[in-house]
C-alpha cells in the first residue's frame, strides 16, 4: 500500500472515531462566536440609546432655556424696569402672563433653568439662561444661552450721517469677499463667501477704532452668505450641500467651534440658501431658482436643535435678500417681471403670496438687496444702462406697492449690493459697486418728496462694497467689502 493512501486511511479512521467530540467543539464554538456576536449587539445597542438619550437631554434643555428667554423678552415688552439685575427663575403667572420669580424654575420632567441679568447701561440688559440636569452617571449637563435685550422705548440721537467718516478697519491680506455681519454685544459676526474658507469672521469691537479678529481658528470650510442671532443663537447661510443652515451657541465666542453647533436645516437642493431672517420661533429661508423645488421656506425652531419644516413657495425666480414687515416678507428677487415680491408669512404653516403679487421694474436687472422701515420699502437692484438702481415705494396703503404715491427711483451708477436703514427711517444705507463711493447714504425724507436723496458717502480702496449693518446702539454702519470689514461714523 502506497504512503499516501495509507495517510487517508489514517484520516478516515481518525475522524470517524472523534466525530462525537469534533462536533461537539463545532457546537460550543459556534455558540460562543454567536454569544460574542449578540453581545456587541446588546453594547451598541445601549451605548446608541444612552447617546440618544443624551442628545434628547440637550435639545430639550435648549427648548427651556429658549422659552426662559422669550419669557424675559415678554416682561421686558410689558415694563422693562421689571428687569433687574441677580439671578431669577421665570414662569407663567396666575394671570396667564410671564414673570420673573424666585431663583431658578423647575420643569416636570427634572431640568432646572435660571436667569442670570446683567446691567449693561441704562437700556440694556444682558439675559443668560441656564439650564442643568442630573439624571445620573452619564447624564448630566447644563446648557447655556445669552442674548442682549434693550429698552425699545427708549430713545437715541442719530447723528449727521450727512459726512461720513472712517472709525476703524479690519483689512485682511486675501480676498475673502465679506458678507453679511451682525452685531451682538462686545463681537460682530461677519460671513465670508470663499469656497473652502473660515466661512465665518469674529470681531472683537469694545474699540471701535481697532476691531480685532478672534478665534481665529474656527473654520466652517464652507463658503457663507447671510447672519442673524436670535435668543443668543448665531444662524448662518453656507454654501454646505447638506447643512445649508448652521445653528450655533454662542454663548463665548472666544471658543466656538464645531462642538457648539446645535443644529442644522438641509434645504431641498444642493447649496441654494441665499439669505435668512427670524421672527420669534419661525425662520425664513430664501434659496436660488431651481426648476421644480421652492425658493422660499419657512422652519419652526421652537426647538432649534431639530427645526421642522412649517411650509414653502415655489417661484421661476431667485430670491437674494429678504426683510420682514408687519406679518410680510419682502424679498429681492432676479424674476424680470416681479422683482420686488410680497409673501404673506402671518401663518408660517400657510405661506401664501399676497394679493398683487409683488411689483415689476422697468427693464430686467436683477434685485439684490431689499429693506423695510415705517411706511416704506427700498429696493437696490443690479446695475444697468438705463435704469435707477434705487427705488423707494410706499407700503403704507397696501403690503404690496400700489402707487401713487411714488414709487421713486435714484440712480446709483452701479450695482446696489446691500442695503439697511437706521430704527427711525431717517437714512438708508447701501454697499455698491462703484469705484468711487463704495458705501452711500440716502436721505428717506428727501427722496419721497422726489428730491435727490444722497448724502453721506464713502471711498474705500478694499474693494467694492458687499454689504451693510447699521447698529443702532451704537450708531455706527459696518461696511463689508472684498478685503475689508469697515467701521464708518457719521460727522
Amino acid at each position: 500500500m502506497q504512503p499516501v493512501q495509507k495517510y487517508r486511511q489514517y484520516l478516515f479512521r481518525f475522524f470517524c472515531q472523534n466525530r462525537k467530540g469534533i462536533l461537539m467543539l463545532d457546537v460550543l464554538l459556534g455558540l460562543a462566536i454567536f454569544s460574542i456576536f449578540v453581545g456587541f449587539i446588546v453594547v451598541a445597542m445601549l451605548f446608541s440609546q444612552r447617546g440618544l438619550l443624551v442628545g434628547g437631554d440637550r435639545m430639550r434643555a435648549v427648548f427651556l432655556s429658549q422659552r426662559a428667554m422669550e419669557g424675559v423678552k415678554a416682561v421686558r415688552d410689558v415694563d422693562y424696569a421689571a428687569l433687574t439685575a441677580g439671578t431669577h427663575g421665570v414662569r407663567l403667572g396666575s394671570n396667564g402672563k410671564w414673570e420673573l420669580s424666585g431663583t431658578g424654575a423647575v420643569s416636570t420632567d427634572g431640568f432646572v433653568t435660571s436667569v442670570t441679568l446683567t446691567a449693561e447701561g441704562s437700556d440694556k440688559m444682558k439675559v443668560t439662561t441656564n439650564t442643568a440636569w442630573d439624571f445620573g452617571p452619564n447624564r448630566a449637563g447644563t446648557v447655556a444661552l445669552h442674548i442682549t435685550f434693550a429698552d425699545w422705548r427708549s430713545t437715541k440721537a442719530i447723528g449727521d450721517w450727512g459726512t461720513v467718516a472712517l472709525e476703524g478697519s479690519y483689512i485682511d491680506s486675501g480676498i475673502p469677499l465679506f458678507n453679511k455681519a451682525i452685531a451682538d454685544g462686545a463681537y460682530a459676526y461677519v460671513t465670508s463667501e470663499v469656497a473652502a474658507g473660515p466661512g465665518l469672521y469674529i470681531f472683537d469691537i469694545a474699540n471701535l477704532t481697532s476691531p480685532l479678529r478672534v478665534n481665529e481658528g474656527f473654520t466652517m470650510s464652507v463658503a457663507a452668505y447671510d447672519v442673524a442671532i436670535a435668543n443668543g443663537l448665531l444662524y448662518v447661510v453656507t454654501s454646505d450641500a447638506n447643512n445649508e443652515i448652521k445653528i450655533y451657541d454662542i454663548t463665548n465666542p472666544l471658543t466656538l467651534s464645531a462642538a457648539n453647533l446645535l443644529g442644522t436645516i438641509n434645504i431641498p437642493g444642493s447649496g441654494r440658501a441665499r439669505a435668512l431672517t427670524v421672527y420669534n420661533t419661525s425662520l425664513f429661508i430664501t434659496a436660488l431658482e431651481d426648476g421644480t423645488l421652492a425658493e422660499f421656506y419657512a422652519y419652526n425652531i421652537e426647538n432649534p436643535a431639530a427645526a421642522s419644516l412649517a411650509d414653502s413657495l415655489e417661484d421661476t425666480a431667485s430670491y437674494y435678500d429678504i426683510h420682514l414687515h408687519e406679518g410680510y416678507a419682502y424679498v429681492a428677487s432676479s424674476s424680470d417681471t416681479l422683482e420686488l415680491r410680497v409673501i404673506d408669512v402671518f401663518n408660517p404653516e400657510d405661506l401664501q403670496f399676497a394679493p398683487g403679487n409683488g411689483y415689476n421694474l422697468t427693464d430686467t436687472p436683477d434685485a439684490n438687496a431689499v429693506i423695510t422701515f415705517g411706511n416704506y420699502a427700498v429696493l437696490g437692484r443690479a446695475n444697468g444702462d438705463a435704469i435707477e438702481e434705487f427705488i423707494l415705494f410706499d407700503i403704507s396703503g397696501s403690503p404690496v406697492p400700489s402707487p401713487p404715491p411714488g414709487p421713486w427711483y435714484m440712480n446709483a451708477g452701479a450695482a446696489v449690493n446691500g442695503l439697511d436703514v437706521d430704527p427711525s427711517g431717517t437714512y438708508a444705507f447701501a454697499a455698491t459697486s462703484l469705484g468711487t463711493a463704495e458705501f452711500r447714504v440716502l436721505n428717506i425724507a428727501t427722496f419721497a418728496s422726489g428730491g435727490s436723496p444722497l448724502t453721506g458717502s464713502y471711498n474705500t480702496t478694499s474693494g467694492e462694497g458687499r454689504a451693510v449693518y447699521y447698529s443702532p446702539e451704537l450708531d455706527r454702519v459696518f461696511l463689508m467689502t472684498n478685503k475689508g470689514f469697515l467701521i464708518l461714523r457719521p460727522s
